[in-house]
């Protein structure tokens, strides 16, 4: 049987990036196990091509929430990348580190390391900005930021209205997050900047570096307080163990940790006896505390194409012509991220800092994107940047192949 000086359990954004930190000694023996399966679907690195891979099963999990009583029983779409780099290969590629006022409550909790002077060192650790080189940013780290490389005229009326409102910010990663803007976004030359492009892919082949995918992980297996084993599926549903010398590190997202840690006896004792789990360590919190970030969309329907959708003249005319020009050059239409209109303002003027989110899109968004609407059109979501609503994250079954059962508990706090 193989064994491994350290286990990652999920080759996600979290995932790449250990595996990169971790195989840089190489006395190091590393495996980064990652459920989903390679990163080789051409529409994952053509920015524009997300829709393509959101909502297909070959690429995104497809969660759904459980039914929210507050929001008319509908249950709410989950899209998580289900490949190399997790949904950093199928989102949206925005670049948005958060508000330093979050870091520093974080840390006024008393979470030492987490104030914004603690984690600013590591984001400009990680970065190279192409366009912006202050105190703020970095230059020479693995993951790429770049403006749009795609001008749409439909981006400069939605700065141009909302200014009237608003103040413009060219760089609300900066001193101040507050403004209307342009998003900048994770890609390189005209591709997307995916953490496995950022970090995995240029150590692939480093000797000490082993990497599985379409492996699912069922448990992780103990030995007293000691992680010993991984136990895991194959594509044919054969079981196998692998050992581990020092560390499993879980790297497995919002949902996917935590079911991990309760198929392997880990959480609350009386959830685990629902699914026939025996209990190794009673621990209450595991995924509970669930919070996100609910969002409504409006959607308006224009007969330009310069804007994203399916018209007659899109697909035939359009889209031909901007396919085309993205393979011979990487420009145009195919490298924008359709989201490409950034806001982040008050909801009143006597919030100290802002509480909602934009995202102006240059297409008709509606039901998560998984409802077709013939025609082109443009959309903008509002975002609540800090929900109270807490909801919980727990098992349908003991199945590894199960889907979580999601409960975010939405509109819940008052």
């Amino acid at each position: 049987m193989d064994k491994f000086d350290y286990i990652i359990i999920g080759a996600g954004s979290a995932g790449c990036v250990l595996a990169n930190r971790l195989s840089a000694n190489p006395d190091n023996k590393i495996l980064l196990l990652e459920a989903g399966g390679k990163d080789t679907n051409p529409w994952i690195h053509i920015p524009g091509g997300y829709f393509k891979t959101m909502h297909n099963p070959d690429t995104d999990w497809c969660f759904n929430t459980e039914k929210e009583p507050n929001c008319d029983n509908r249950q709410m779409v989950y899209p998580r990348g289900k490949t190399l780099g997790g949904s950093s290969s199928i989102n949206g590629m925005l670049y948005i580190r958060g508000q330093s006022n979050d870091y520093n409550y974080w840390r006024q909790l008393g979470n030492v390391g987490w104030s914004w002077n603690d984690v600013l060192p590591y984001f400009k650790k990680a970065e190279h900005n192409e366009m912006i080189d202050n105190e703020f940013h970095g230059q020479n780290g693995p993951l790429n930021v770049t403006n749009t490389p795609y001008k749409n005229k439909f981006i400069d009326y939605f700065i141009e209205a909302a200014s009237k409102f608003y103040k413009i910010n060219d760089d609300y990663n900066g001193k101040d997050q507050e403004g209307i803007g342009v998003y900048q976004l994770t890609q390189k030359n005209g591709k997307r900047c995916s953490a496995a492009n950022a970090y995995l892919h240029p150590i692939k082949d480093s000797p000490n570096l082993t990497i599985l995918t379409d492996t699912i992980i069922d448990r992780i297996i103990f030995d007293g307080n000691k992680a010993t084993f991984v136990e895991c599926l194959d594509k044919k549903n054969n079981s196998f163990q692998i050992g581990v010398k020092k560390e499993v590190v879980l790297s497995s997202g919002a949902f996917g940790s935590p079911q991990i840690l309760m198929r392997s006896g880990i959480g609350p004792a009386e959830e685990l006896k629902k699914h026939g789990i025996d209990t190794l360590f009673n621990i209450p919190g595991v995924g509970k505390n669930l919070q996100d970030h609910i969002d409504y969309v409006t959607v308006h329907m224009n007969k330009s194409i310069d804007l994203f959708g399916f018209s007659f003249k899109s697909i035939f005319y359009k889209y031909p012509l901007e396919i085309l020009k993205y393979y011979l050059t990487r420009k145009g239409l195919f490298t924008s991220n359709i989201a490409q209109g950034a806001g982040f303002i008050k909801s009143s003027p006597e919030k100290e800092i802002p509480d909602l989110q934009l995202h102006f899109v240059i297409g008709p968004v509606k039901d998560h994107g998984r409802e077709f609407m013939f025609g082109n059109g443009l959309s903008c979501h509002v975002c609540l940047l800090r929900p109270k609503s807490v909801g919980e994250v727990s098992l349908n079954s003991s199945d590894p192949k199960d889907s979580p059962k999601i409960d975010l508990n939405y509109l819940s706090a008052r």
